[in-house]
């Protein structure tokens, strides 16, 4: 529970930000902590970097991965483009 803690409070702020919901947040926690074995200020503080790259269009590697990828970072809405939700970027990468 105190890398669980250790890992909010590293990451809360950024995803909050982002939009990704507590239970969004706390699983992705549990299970890197579960996967890595890392401890919970490295898994926030990596997990702070992963939102924020996720959304990083002004890095032309970061978009162009995605590019190849097929996931888009952004989206149309009332003909606005807009930033899309890290969680479901990164569910797009996942399949």
């Amino acid at each position: 529970m105190q890398d669980m803690a250790e890992a909010t409070t590293q990451a809360a702020s950024m995803a909050s930000e982002l939009g990704v919901a507590e239970d969004q947040l706390s699983a992705m926690i549990g299970t890197i902590e579960s996967r890595t074995k890392a401890g919970g200020n490295e898994v926030g503080t990596a997990l702070k970097s992963l939102l924020i790259n996720v959304q990083n269009i002004n890095n032309k590697k970061i978009v162009e991965t995605f590019e190849k990828a097929g996931v888009a970072q952004t989206e149309f809405i009332n003909g606005v483009e807009q930033m899309r939700n890290p969680v479901e970027i990164l569910k797009d990468l996942s399949k």
